[in-house]
């Protein structure tokens, strides 16, 4: 996709069990929080338009729910693991101080909430990030912090 300022969200899909916007440009379309952070990609400030997007409840509610299940900080450190790439549990647990199950359990709500993805190669489960627009809003927020502790010292 390029950028440029020509995406508009023109509507929601309904046929989407929790309706998403529906980013259309010459003939393209895409959906769901993808099509959100493309049009943050294009536009020429670095806020999100919300004038310009429908204030519809349903997009409000499935932004709460991919806040809410990213604002575990164990979920968080997976998220950065998983920066590199693609990795099994026992990958995983070299790298966060936690219990297998409790890695299962954080590993399972990202999956269900639609953060990582997931696929099997023999009896292992590799995980990844699905989309790296959650990549880029969990930097984005890091990098603010980070600014703002340097600059409080």
């Amino acid at each position: 996709m390029g950028s440029g300022g020509n995406w508009k969200i023109r509507r929601f899909n309904p046929s989407l069990a929790v309706p998403s916007p529906l980013l259309v440009r010459k003939g393209l379309q895409i959906e769901g929080f993808q099509a959100i952070f493309e049009f943050m990609r294009a536009s020429k400030t670095k806020n999100i338009q919300f004038e310009k997007l429908e204030k519809d409840d349903a997009t409000f509610n499935r932004a709460a729910e991919i806040f809410r299940v990213m604002s575990a900080p164990m979920r968080l450190r997976i998220m950065s693991c998983l920066c590199a790439g693609e990795k099994n549990v026992s990958e995983l647990l070299e790298e966060v101080d936690t219990t297998q199950s409790n890695m299962s359990q954080h590993l399972s709500t990202l999956y269900q909430a639609g953060i990582l993805q997931k696929r099997r190669d023999g009896v292992q489960i590799y995980y990844s990030i699905a989309n790296p627009s959650f990549v880029d809003l969990c930097r984005a927020v890091c990098t603010q912090i980070a600014t703002e502790s340097l600059e409080s010292v």
